[in-house]
């Protein structure tokens, strides 16, 4: 095994920053840690040969009566060559936030493991020696020929082998299901009392590989002690799954609104103002500026999204060394150093998240010299989860809409703060948090190459993109429907199921669906052709995509019909499906007239707020909608 110079201490020299490790307030659960660890960053450092990584905690004066008697989960993660790097870091990151004990182990000679977007990461030991450890929880990262490496390493066939043969946890997401758990023999159908138990998922490009009895499409599948996912763009639901099975639904919850999990239906995907363009003639060129404490789920997802997009990434360090210690304790090594990397010129800077790592980023000359000069020169520039912050620091926000980390909104003034999970305005880009890394990433994507190419990404991701806000919406009332017709057995660890709908509950006539539900079923179509024809709309047939085609090249124009359209088109949707599920949970029923004119009341005081420039076509609407020519219109 080969020893990495810089991994030992004196390249980390004494420094007074430290990371702090949050774990959420799990005040309900039953391993409640409800404090924080002080984490020395020279302490995190030890050479590579070393067989086990010493880490000093420092613990506070309240910390000290805390009882040691419930045992720590343990968790291994293996990583090889070419492993997908989101996978594991995010399967890392969630994990230790939940407070297990997460080994993250290379089944390599070396420690130093490059993954499969480039980004290259530190193992905190070898995977020799983790065979005669104990682990609640062995999880396997997908990627090619990331899974190849895993398949080929004995020592962890021996170790995930025993793991399932004790009905210990296991795991395994994208390619790994099918390239590496299925050769080892641990798919084979077990003995279950219902045959859904007995099912797998994995990446849609190796799913013909498993056996087609057992291959399910689902983003998550848990048959017993086995979880399956299907690749980068579930595995924050993959890692959550496993929270919740480690530690119990409470913890999982709370690890859902710490990565903002909880409130992504609640707000809207994506807002652009005052829209340019970004595409260039040239490969983009884009410089990640990171510190020991950035946040490294952000750092690795952004990076690893646009390489797959063929975007030049510039990972800089504004350390003395090229390894930096992210939020969670995972080493990372930077491209460059950042007095190197300001030596070029770069269509976009992004400042990752992490609060230890936003000080230090923001204490950097070099960056802030930067990012000046690429607002000035009117270049684009953007930021995730808290790190706006150093914008707002270096007066780079000035009249500018952005989204940020709640923790960070108060800082901002409320007139420039928008409810959405990416947030463009001209130049500048910024991104909620963790969990919308992904969104965030696309976005940058359609702005340099359009719409086109980020779903293709997001595709080889398993990520649904949505290029518009009514794809959102369609997507948005099936994942409802899915929750209302939905059960999950906690005791026995299965997975949502939809539970199929005879017939329409509407028309009782044909199977349930979504487009006939909006709106080819005789009463849903019923009452959009009554409404849009009283509302003196073109004549759309009532077929979803019809619809759509109709309404998306007019929603971002600011025409009388554009308006009217969409708010018809929500309160229609909104109605039709409130009615829907009146009749399934409620069994009450309305007729069609009576939806028609709740439509037609709730339009017409939603239009009372928007303020039209005079013309006959307003005129003509308010006609039409019966509003008095002093109101606000």
């Amino acid at each position: 095994m080969s020893t990495l110079p810089y991994l030992l201490p004196s390249y980390f020299p004494a420094t007074k920053n430290t990371i702090t490790h949050r774990r959420p307030p799990l005040a309900t659960s039953s391993f409640n840690l409800n404090h924080r660890k002080t984490i020395s960053l020279s302490s995190l450092i030890t050479k590579a040969t070393a067989t086990e990584t010493v880490i000093e905690i420092e613990p506070s004066e309240n910390e000290v009566d805390i009882a040691t008697s419930l045992p720590v989960k343990k968790v291994l993660i293996p990583i090889g060559l070419g492993t997908e790097e989101m996978e594991a870091v995010i399967m890392v990151n969630v994990l230790r936030q939940a407070g297990a004990d997460v080994v993250l182990a290379s089944v390599e000679p070396e420690l130093e493991v490059r993954l499969s977007g480039g980004t290259i990461l530190v193992a905190d030991t070898s995977i020799s020696e983790c065979s005669d450890q104990i682990f609640d929880l062995v999880a396997l990262p997908g990627g090619m020929p990331g899974s190849v490496r895993l398949r080929d390493c004995k020592t962890l066939e021996e170790i995930t082998k025993k793991q399932a043969e004790e009905k210990r946890l296991y795991g395994a997401i994208c390619a790994a299901p099918a390239v590496t758990l299925l050769p080892w023999g641990l798919l084979k159908r077990k003995k279950v009392l219902l045959d859904y138990m007995d099912q797998t998922t994995c990446h849609p490009a190796f799913l013909h590989k498993l056996p087609t009895f057992r291959a399910v499409k689902t983003n998550l599948q848990v048959s017993e002690e086995l979880t399956t996912s299907r690749g980068p763009g579930t595995c924050f639901q993959f890692s959550v799954s496993l929270v919740e099975q480690l530690f119990g639904e409470s913890a999982s919850m709370e690890i859902k609104k710490f990565l903002l999990m909880d409130t992504t239906d609640e707000i809207s995907r994506k807002k652009e103002f005052n829209e340019v363009e970004w595409a260039v003639t040239h490969t983009p060129r884009v410089l990640i500026p990171v510190a020991n404490g950035s946040e490294d789920i952000e750092v690795v997802t952004v990076v690893d999204i646009l390489r797959r997009a063929k975007v030049d990434v510039t990972v800089a360090s504004v350390e003395k060394t090229l390894p930096i210690l992210g939020s969670q304790g995972m080493k990372m090594v930077a491209d460059t150093l950042i007095k190197n990397a300001a030596e070029s010129i770069y269509d976009l800077i992004i400042l990752p998240g992490g609060d230890s790592g936003i000080e230090r980023l923001q204490k950097s000359r070099i960056l802030k010299r930067l990012l000046k000069e690429q607002v000035s020169s009117g270049r684009n520039y953007g930021a995730i989860c808290s790190s706006p912050s150093v914008l707002l620091k270096h007066g780079l926000l000035q009249n500018k809409k952005v989204t940020a980390h709640p923790s960070v909104l108060s800082k901002l003034e409320s007139n420039t703060v928008v409810s959405s999970q990416v947030v463009i305005d001209g130049q500048l880009i910024t991104c909620r948090g963790i969990s919308s890394a992904p969104e965030f990433a696309l976005a940058i994507i359609a702005k340099f190459f359009g719409h086109g190419r980020a779903k293709s990404v997001a595709a080889g991701l398993v990520f649904e993109y949505l290029a518009s806000q009514w794809q959102g919406l369609s997507v948005k009332l099936k994942n409802q429907a899915q929750q209302a017709g939905c059960f999950i057995d906690r005791q026995k660890k299965v997975s949502l199921r939809l539970v199929p709908v005879s017939v329409h509950i509407l028309c009782k006539i044909v199977p349930d669906s979504h487009p006939h539900l909006f709106f080819e079923c005789g009463f849903s179509s019923h009452v959009w052709n009554s409404v849009t024809s009283m509302a003196d709309l073109p004549s759309i047939p009532p077929i979803r995509e019809d619809i759509v085609s109709w309404i998306e090249p007019i929603s971002n124009t600011k025409s009388t019909t554009s308006i009217v359209g969409r708010l018809v088109l929500a309160a229609t949707s909104y109605y039709v499906w409130q009615e829907r599920n009146n009749r399934i949970f409620a069994k009450g029923e309305r007729r069609v007239e009576k939806l028609c004119d709740l439509i037609l009341e709730v339009v017409p005081l939603k239009l009372t707020t928007i303020r039209f420039k005079p013309s006959s076509r307003v005129d003509q609407m308010r006609k039409t909608w019966k509003i008095l020519k002093n109101s606000p219109t």
